[in-house]
């Protein structure tokens, strides 16, 4: 595959997708070609909570942006590269349809793929595409990637690995879909490319993120037991998502400008002082914390 710009389509439109969609519609990055394909929404789905469907992403960004495709099979033949974003007991079905729908197609094409789902190994992955999809089509590069909900906002972090390689799908082909992948990862915000044997442990580590809200509600919390008039919960939420936003901006500057790795900051606290308190209520919870994200690494590899 050539990095010019790439028609680029979407198979499911869940909570990544979606933020993904937003994100590359907002960006407007010189490495797609829009309109952008979406599939269309399942027959019955029921209202999800905060997250746009394919008519309200059409509504807010307009056909020249964005289309609602006939089917899977559509998705699949329209666009040059497609982002797999359906749960991992979806996929065989999926592409099941899509074959069946397209098995009459005798035009070559080349089908590229992003794969958002966690579990799947890109080995198999690459096995189903060429089971399933017709002769006359070509299984081009295929890269695992776990993008952040925020690239909506143009402020979150794409990583990536390029697949290895194997019988069908090129290690030169890889290469460069997750090259043009990055490009399209950095309008949103940042990108972060790594090989396959990195991108457990990035997953196992970004899998924390739930307990990271949990821990904010936490904090809110304590916000509204501290005294007899307490500040609104959203007005103290704004303020720890600001403190944390410069706890980040703090880390990253100093990671970036002057090499200070995070237990850098750790080990700065003043001696005596309210956060030299914290550090020791959680260090006990060290291998607590290891063992959820070992438990977490055995899912994804």
């Amino acid at each position: 595959m050539s990095l010019e710009p790439a028609k680029l389509g979407f198979l499911g439109v869940g909570t990544i997708n979606s933020s993904i969609i937003i994100g590359v519609c907002n960006a407007s990055p010189e490495a797609v070609k829009f309109p952008i394909l979406m599939s269309p929404p399942r027959p019955n789905s029921a209202p999800r909570h905060g997250i746009p469907d394919q008519k309200a992403l059409l509504a807010r960004f307009g056909p020249e942006k964005v289309q609602i495709a006939e089917s899977n099979a559509a998705v699949v033949k329209g666009a040059d590269i497609v982002t797999l974003g359906v749960r991992p007991t979806q996929v065989e079905d999926l592409f099941d349809e899509v074959g069946k729908t397209l098995a009459a197609e005798t035009d070559a094409h080349t089908v590229s793929v992003v794969s958002l789902v966690s579990t799947l190994k890109t080995h198999h992955l690459e096995a189903i595409l060429k089971e399933q999809l017709p002769p006359s089509f070509r299984v081009g590069g295929i890269v695992k990637s776990w993008p952040q909900p925020a690239v909506q906002f143009l402020q979150g972090c794409t990583v990536g690995a390029a697949y290895k390689g194997g019988e069908h799908a090129s290690s030169e082909d890889c290469q460069k879909l997750l090259q043009w992948w990055m490009e399209v990862g950095s309008s949103m915000g940042s990108s972060v490319p790594c090989t396959e044997e990195q991108l457990p442990g990035l997953m196992a580590a970004t899998g924390m993120m739930g307990a990271m809200y949990q821990h904010l509600s936490w904090l809110s919390e304590s916000t509204q037991i501290s005294c007899d008039t307490p500040m609104d919960q959203m007005a103290a939420e704004a303020y720890l998502t600001a403190f944390f936003q410069g706890v980040l901006a703090d880390a990253q500057h100093g990671g970036a400008q002057e090499g200070k790795s995070f237990q850098h900051f750790v080990e700065e606290q003043t001696a005596g002082g309210l956060n030299e308190q914290g550090i020791k209520a959680f260090s006990g919870r060290r291998e607590e914390t290891l063992q959820t994200l070992n438990a977490q690494l055995q899912r994804v590899l």
